[in-house]
């Protein structure tokens, strides 16, 4: 009865491992013909970015609660896509805000009629 039961929990191991490793496959095929499509659409590169960032990471979460956020796969998945995509998502409107007082500040130097 006890080899019986080591077999079926390597077996759900093998399983799990199996499931995990097709789920991701799964998940970087859709992400990179989602890419590839966006890419072929003409679409400004930072959108496509961030589309994929945001797919990528959704796709994340979505096999972590399957798995288990534990999973180091998982979180290196989670943060390879988080981090990225929150530093563009912060990066872009602080970029703007600086455009915006670099132009007030050269409107003092403009010749006014």
């Amino acid at each position: 009865a006890g080899a019986v039961a080591g077999a079926m929990a390597g077996a759900g191991a093998v399983t799990v491992t199996v499931a995990v490793t097709v789920a991701v496959t799964v998940a970087v095929t859709v992400a990179v013909t989602v890419a590839e499509a966006m890419a072929w659409a003409g679409k400004d590169m930072s959108t496509n970015v961030l589309l994929t960032l945001t797919i990528g990471l959704g796709m994340s979460f979505g096999i972590g609660c399957i798995v288990g956020l534990l999973n180091p796969y998982i979180l290196l998945a989670i943060a390879g896509t988080g981090l990225p995509l929150a530093t563009m998502l912060l990066y872009l409107p602080l970029k703007g805000r600086k455009l915006i007082v670099k132009y007030r500040q050269s409107e003092s130097h403009l010749i006014k009629p």
